[in-house]
């Protein structure tokens, strides 16, 4: 029985559909997205728990840019002053890791979750996991 092109083009359809599902899971989910891991990732983000660092009220956000530069920010409970520190990220391990380099300080974060709104990340030589949230503007 001869194949014909729609058929082909709809098997290669959901081979690539599966492979994406495959590859797009974290150890905390989410186990199936349609955005691409690199569109979740950009963006900014708010840390809402730093697994025992004391924030003190303060606020400490990381902006991860499309063109691989990062901007790790710290604002006081106020709002009134800040501290910028400029870096880049890149993807590690099949995008299972990022790594970070601030001030010529280079370290790796295991990606536990990453939605569009969920960013979980893990350093495992200090063994600290830190939750973000995903917000629209500083």
């Amino acid at each position: 029985m001869p194949v014909n092109s729609k058929s082909t083009l709809a098997i290669i359809g959901l081979a690539a559909i599966l492979i994406n599902i495959a590859s797009c899971t974290y150890p905390e989910g989410p186990s199936f997205s349609l955005k691409t891991k690199k569109s979740r990732l950009v963006g900014i983000w708010n840390t809402t728990d730093a697994d025992g660092v004391q924030l003190n009220g303060a606020r400490l956000l990381l902006e991860f840019k499309s063109d691989g530069t990062l901007h790790y920010i710290i604002r006081d409970k106020e709002n009134t002053a800040e501290e910028r520190n400029f870096g880049e990220w890149k993807w590690e391990s099949d995008k299972e890791e990022i790594e970070i380099d601030i001030n010529n300080t280079e370290f790796t974060l295991e990606i536990r979750r990453l939605t569009n709104k969920e960013l979980f990340l893990e350093d495992p030589e200090d063994d600290l996991e830190w939750k973000l949230e995903k917000v629209k503007e500083i």
